[in-house]
């Protein structure tokens, strides 16, 4: 997930949408990088090396509109393959 100050340049850009593509084009765009280079960066700063799919984070959604995830509330879960920052 992204900040929405990083988001809504892309949004307005992108018709509404947001991917990862249109995001590492844009951090190529400003570090003048390629987009397999920034890829590459972002793949290296996380333990789980793959790309998060829509589907990982409707399951997300669903587990915390279930009843399994009804006392779960104020929090931002993760889900970014373990690319936090301390």
């Amino acid at each position: 997930m992204m900040g929405f100050a990083t988001a809504q340049p892309l949004l307005r850009a992108g018709g509404g949408r947001v991917g990862c593509n249109r995001v590492f084009a844009g951090r190529a765009q400003i570090g003048g990088r390629t987009i397999e280079e920034v890829r590459a960066a972002a793949m290296a700063e996380q333990s789980i090396k793959a790309m998060i799919k829509p589907k990982d984070i409707a399951a997300l959604a669903v587990f915390l509109a279930s009843d399994a995830g009804k006392s779960i509330s104020g929090q931002v879960p993760p889900i970014d393959n373990d690319r936090q920052r301390a």
